[in-house]
C-alpha cells in the first residue's frame, strides 16, 4: 500500500472545483472533496430508509469521484443541448484509466471492485448511490440560489432526469417547494 501516492490525489481533490457552479459564476462553491463527503453524508443517513448496504454505499460515496483528480470535473451535460455522448463517452473513458491507476496504490482489488459495480449501475447500490450523487447537486443548487441569489433552475432540471427512487423523489419536491417558498 502506498498511502502517500494515495493521499496526493485525496489532496487534489479538495482543490479541484465543481465544473458547474464555476460555469455560472459560482467561484467559491465546493470542491470535488466537498462534494464526496456530501454524498457519503447524505448515502449514511438515507441507507436505512432506502434499505441498501450502508457500509457499501458509503464507501462508493467516497470513492466515485477519485478520478477526477486526474481528469478534472468533466461538464458532459448542457442545458437545451443535452447530454454530449462524445464527451460523456471521453470522460468514462479516461475516468476508467484514473480510477485504476489511483486504486492501483492501495494494492487491494476490493474498490476497484466497488467502483466498477458502480460504473455498471446493476446493484441496487450502484443505482440508489447514482441518486443520491443527484439529489446532493439539488441540494447544492438550493444553498447556492440562497447564498448567491442566483437563478440555477438547470440543476434541478437535471437531476430530475436521473431519479426515479421514491425517496428521492420526495426530497425533490421538499427541495422545490422550498425554493418557491424562497421566491416569494
Amino acid at each position: 500500500m502506498k498511502i502517500l501516492d494515495f493521499y496526493r490525489y485525496l489532496d487534489k481533490l479538495k482543490s479541484t472545483k465543481r465544473e458547474g457552479w464555476i460555469a455560472d459564476g459560482i467561484m467559491d462553491s465546493e470542491s470535488v472533496a466537498d462534494h464526496s463527503l456530501s454524498v457519503a453524508t447524505l448515502s449514511m443517513i438515507l441507507a436505512p430508509r432506502l434499505k441498501v448496504d450502508r457500509d457499501k454505499i458509503i464507501k462508493m460515496a467516497l470513492i466515485h469521484d477519485i478520478g477526477e483528480s486526474i481528469i478534472g470535473d468533466v461538464q458532459w451535460y448542457t442545458p437545451g443541448k443535452g447530454i454530449d455522448k462524445k464527451v460523456l463517452a471521453k470522460k468514462e473513458k479516461d475516468e476508467g484509466k484514473a480510477v485504476r491507476k489511483i486504486l492501483e496504490t492501495l494494492g487491494d482489488d476490493e474498490y476497484l471492485k466497488l467502483w466498477e459495480e458502480m460504473e455498471e449501475k446493476k446493484t441496487r447500490e450502484a443505482k440508489i448511490h447514482k441518486e443520491i450523487d443527484r439529489i446532493d447537486l439539488a441540494l447544492q443548487a438550493y444553498f447556492n440560489e440562497k447564498r448567491t441569489g442566483k437563478n440555477l433552475t438547470r440543476f434541478f432540471d437535471f437531476t430530475d432526469l436521473f431519479i426515479s427512487e421514491p425517496l428521492i423523489k420526495e426530497i425533490m419536491k421538499k427541495i422545490r417547494k422550498n425554493r418557491k417558498k424562497s421566491e416569494n
